[in-house]
Formats: structure tokens, sequence, C-alpha cells
């Protein structure tokens, strides 16, 4: 009888040992991690478990709420370099809510640390462009009214709102392009309005006796397809080329000088004759200007810049990664025609940063500017950071959102 106890009592501690092994075992670090760093409860009253959050980002919802940041590093609380090599999704929910935040996180469900970086600068900039698409509108809503980062089922139901080719790049499952997914994006819902351009066209005409040459000038009619995108600014940019970003506009707008002879269309005997003083592009071909009269120089002119313009420096090239400053992005100022004195200037509200090597890797992190406050939004995670460290950041920017002052 005593032995039959003793029996008994070995199943029973065996039995135990299983089941505590069983409770422990079989989830990823990161939860074990989330699991061993929440707080133990002092108080003698057993505390009521809240509803868990499905946060979708692995350890970048570790620590998903708000976090004072002074430094030029990523805040502890932001783990920005959590995903950093594919931005992959784990379905583990935390235990307990996240601390509430000025607006909503995303959570990552697959490779989608660019769309949440996109998603995060249309609720911060573009609210009022996209009423008419209820899928973002509803979107933007919840971002910007709930103090809790989105649930995944939430992300998924969105997706399926997306136009055909935005959703099978958010359905993909493969890290993609913010610029690339914009584009798709605005088949459904115009957020940045087209940046007029035209070409003005300089040419000389010689007097009969040849005595004085007198310069011509002739706009074209306004093309909204001054970019593949025209709402977007592309800059081809080089290694040893980086500077000020506003130099950097400037320079965009110099590459499309060009030299070439006959005027098309264009009945010179009703133009009159330019007083202006002459741009330095036109000046560099003067001499050659004045050897035939139907010899002309144009130089692309931004017709009309809208209230919100997006720049995009394009860092790669052949497959690698031009990592190099740019400098006071802060603020810009653009001259819309060279030939004119007048300037438009700009305030930066919005940019995103690849953190990686290739554009087929890495982590895509949006930081966004609301109430005079600089965020870190890297998926669920929403984080405070101080002007400065906002500063150095967009240094290695790859798209920048700008409001006209």
């Amino acid at each position: 009888m005593q032995m039959g106890k003793k029996y008994i009592s070995h199943q029973l501690i065996w039995l135990l040992v299983i089941i505590t092994t069983y409770a422990t075992g079989g989830s990823c670090d990161s939860c074990n991690h989330k699991r061993s760093s929440t707080p133990k409860h002092t108080s003698k009253t057993t505390p009521t478990t809240p509803t868990p959050i499905d946060n979708a980002d692995s350890e970048s919802s570790t620590s998903s709420g708000y976090a004072s940041d002074s430094s030029g590093t990523p805040s502890s609380g932001s783990s920005a370099f959590s995903n950093f090599s594919s931005g992959s999704a784990s379905s583990s929910p935390s235990s307990y809510p996240a601390p509430p935040t000025d607006f909503a996180g995303l959570p990552n469900i697959g490779n989608t640390c660019y769309m949440n970086a996109v998603l995060q600068i249309i609720a911060a900039l573009c609210e009022d462009k996209v009423q008419g698409h209820d899928g973002l509108k509803n979107l933007v809503n919840k971002i910007n009214h709930s103090r809790q980062p989105l649930t995944s089922k939430e992300m998924k139901q969105f997706v399926q709102s997306l136009p055909e080719e935005a959703k099978k790049m958010a359905q993909s499952g493969r890290q993609e392009d913010p610029f690339e997914f914009i584009s798709k994006l605005t088949e459904a819902t115009k957020f940045l309005d087209p940046i007029q351009c035209t070409e003005s066209f300089f040419w000389t005409m010689l007097f009969s006796l040849g005595v004085r040459t007198r310069f011509y000038k002739y706009d074209n009619k306004p093309d909204f397809h001054c970019e593949a995108n025209g709402s977007v600014l592309t800059i081809n940019i080089k290694k040893e080329k980086l500077s000020e970003l506003t130099n950097l506009v400037q320079d965009y707008q110099w590459e499309f000088v060009n030299k070439g002879s006959g005027l098309g269309n264009i009945n010179v005997n009703q133009i009159p004759p330019f007083e202006g003083t002459l741009p330095s592009c036109v000046d560099v071909y003067k001499d050659s200007l004045m050897n035939n009269e139907n010899s002309y120089v144009t130089y692309k002119v931004f017709h009309k810049l809208p209230n919100r313009i997006c720049i995009r420096l394009d860092r790669f090239s052949k497959g690698t990664k031009i990592n190099d400053h740019v400098t006071k992005a802060l603020n810009i100022t653009i001259q819309p025609d060279p030939n004119d004195q007048t300037t438009t200037s700009f305030d930066l509200h919005g940019f995103i940063v690849h953190y990686g090597d290739t554009p087929a890797g890495g982590h895509y992190i949006a930081y966004v500017k609301r109430n005079e406050k600089w965020y870190e939004a890297n998926d669920s995670s929403i984080t405070q950071i101080s002007e400065s460290t906002a500063i150095d950041k967009s240094k290695q920017a790859y798209l920048f959102f700008y409001k006209k002052k």
C-alpha cells in the first residue's frame, strides 16, 4: 500500500514537471523576453489581465509606447533595427497593452515596413487628400485618433481596399520600395499634388547689319509630366555631389539645360525681346547662339509649386547604396525660375529613411512632425524624438515631404 502511494507520488511529480516545461516552452525568444520583462504586481489584490494586443512586428513591439529620446541614436524603446534584416512579422501577441501614444503605430504583417512608413506620412500630412478613398480615410482616422497600435487584422482588412497593384505589393511578403508603393497608391487617390513644369527657350536674333544681338524668351505650355510620377521630384545623386538639399534641387533644374537648333512651331515674330537678366545657363552658350539665329537654349522651370511636395533622392545605383549625408533638409528654398529672383520656402514635415545596404532588404522607418513635435514611427513603435535627432536622421533620408511656409 505504501509502495503504491510512493509510485503515485512520483507520477504526479513527473506530470507537474512536464506541464511546467510545456507552459514555458514553444514560444519565440522575444515573447519570453517580454514575459520576463513584465513588471510583477506587488499589490495583494489579484490584477485583472488586460486584453492582449495583436502586435505583429516582433521585437519592435517590445516597447511600442511613447518614449522621449533626445539622443541621435534610435531609442531603446523604438528598437529601430529590430526588423533590420527583413521587417518580417511575428504572430505572437504581447501580454499587456503598450503605453498610450499620441497616435497609432502600424503592425508589420510581412515585410510591410515600407507601406507602414508611407501610411504614417499620409496620416500626418495628407489627411484632407484621402477623403475620397474609404479604405485610406478609415485607416488614417484610426492612426490619428487611436492611442494603441492597430492590429494585424485591421491592417489586412485595409490591404483589401487598396488598388490592385498596391494590394499585390502588400500581399507579396517581399520588401518593396516606398516610392513604388506611392506610385501604385496614387492610382486611387492623388494625395500629392502635381508639380507643374515648363521649358523656357532662349535664343538670339541678329539685326540685318549684325550690329546688335537681342535675346528672346519663350515659355512652353505647362507640362504635368516633368517626372515619371508628376508629384515627386527625383534627384539622381552621385556620391561626391551630395550637399545641401536646396543646392541639389537647383542642380536638378540645371540638368535639363539643353542646346539645340530649330525652334519648331514657335512664331519668333510674335515674341518680344527679352529685357531681363540672362540666367547663367544661357550666358554659357551666348557665343554659339550668336552664330546661328535659330540656335536656342532651354531649361526646366517650375511653373507651379503645390503646397506639399515630395523629393526623392535616388540613393541606389547599380545595386549599391549611397549612404552619404545630405545637409540642411529641415528648411529648403526653391527658385522656380532661375531667371526670376522669386523664391518659395518649404518646411520639412516628414521623411523616410532606409536602414540597410540594398533596396531588396533592410528596414524603412518614417519620421513625422505633428503639432511641432517630431516622432519616429517604426512599425508599431511610436517614439517622440528631439528636433536635433530628427535633423540628424534626415541626413540619410530617401524621401522628403515638405509643406509650403
